[in-house]
């Protein structure tokens, strides 16, 4: 058969698309690397035009880079969330060699600095698990935010715990607080200098690596419908 292609999707991409194209440009050093298929996204429309530029300036060997776009999408836990993903999803697999039958496509998900938007949780978590293909991984880099990013996964805990769909859970977490030496050593050196300089706050400031895995398919109406009770449950709360 030919060549699988690596499907990638950033969400919240802003106005740089850095996580996507990052990956893309490192990618055109290795060797034996998958062909890349590379979607950014966002929910402004003056950000995606940006990206569409950004895409240009990264070059691309034609072995390893098969396609990069720059797409609209809003996260969204309604149905028309869905149909949005769906529309993302089918714009991939018309250039992609992967042909999955699970509602999602995409092995890799990337999101920098989004769960802070905590009335949105409902919708980022839906737009992850609509996108992904079962097996596929979500790599979310953000700091802790005050309790946004223990929000985030006491939503999916939710899901896991309080789903019947397949009696298992829709995602493995893993919180991972030294994911590269570089960046703890970075933090280390930052918090030794905290007693004199009040600029670092690893609150706000200190990198963590939520590492999602899709265990099984969305289920809109159970799923969706958990996701969205606990963000509005929540949101009344506070």
């Amino acid at each position: 058969g030919g060549q699988e292609t690596c499907n990638i999707l950033e969400l919240g991409a802003g106005q740089a698309g850095l996580a996507g194209l990052a990956l893309a440009s490192a990618s055109n050093s290795l060797n034996n690397m998958k062909s890349l298929q590379l979607v950014l996204t966002d929910g402004h429309p003056k950000c995606v035009e940006n990206n569409r530029v950004c895409s240009t300036l990264v070059p691309q060997r034609n072995d390893v880079i098969n396609n990069i776009d720059s797409q609209l999408l809003v996260w969204d836990s309604s149905a028309k969330g869905a149909e949005e993903c769906q529309r993302i999803v089918r714009e991939c697999r018309k250039s992609s060699l992967e042909q999955s039958s699970d509602e999602g496509l995409f092995h890799v998900c990337l999101a920098s600095d989004c769960v802070h938007f905590q009335e949105f949780h409902d919708g980022l978590f839906a737009t992850i698990a609509r996108t992904l293909t079962v097996g596929g991984i979500a790599l979310l880099c953000q700091p802790r935010r005050g309790s946004s990013l223990a929000n985030f996964m006491t939503l999916i805990d939710a899901v896991n715990t309080t789903s019947t769909s397949n009696d298992m859970p829709l995602f493995q977490m893993n919180m991972m607080e030294d994911f590269h030496p570089k960046v703890s050593k970075m933090h280390r050196s930052l918090q030794s200098k905290t007693a004199t300089s009040s600029c670092y706050d690893p609150n706000w400031h200190r990198p963590l690596l939520l590492v999602m895995t899709k265990l099984r398919s969305f289920d809109e109406d159970i799923d969706g419908e958990i996701a969205r009770k606990f963000v509005k449950t929540h949101n009344a709360v506070i």
